[in-house]
């Protein structure tokens, strides 16, 4: 998936903690997958549990980032415009239901600029 284009003075720090983001899940998988796979299946084990555990503790930290991206990037919107083009962006990138959940909030935002 190609990043889409954000606009604005920020555009490229937006860019730049995207990438960090996508980063550190890259890490964050890589990690969980390189776990011995034969844990799973062994029901004395109890790594593969904290294992687990820790790689659902590091997905919560990467959706609070991701939503604090998000929050920054509105932060500069000042017409509908801007705000419509970044709704576009982060909804392109929105897979998670809680990140669909922060752009659906932030669209309310920009309906209510319009409304004004």
């Amino acid at each position: 998936m190609h990043m889409p284009k954000f606009g604005g003075s920020r555009s490229g720090e937006i860019v730049n903690i995207l990438l960090e983001i996508k980063a550190s899940f890259r890490k964050l998988i890589d990690k969980f997958r390189s776990s011995e796979k034969d844990k799973i299946l062994d029901v004395k084990a109890s790594t593969w549990h904290e294992e687990y555990n820790s790689f659902k503790a590091g997905m919560k930290e990467l959706d609070v980032m991701y939503q604090n991206v998000i929050d920054y990037s509105f932060k500069q919107m000042t017409t509908v415009e801007q705000g419509v083009e970044m709704l576009e962006a982060f909804d392109y990138l929105a897979k998670r239901d809680s990140i669909r959940a922060c752009v659906t909030k932030k669209a309310n935002d920009v309906m209510t600029l319009f409304m004004t």
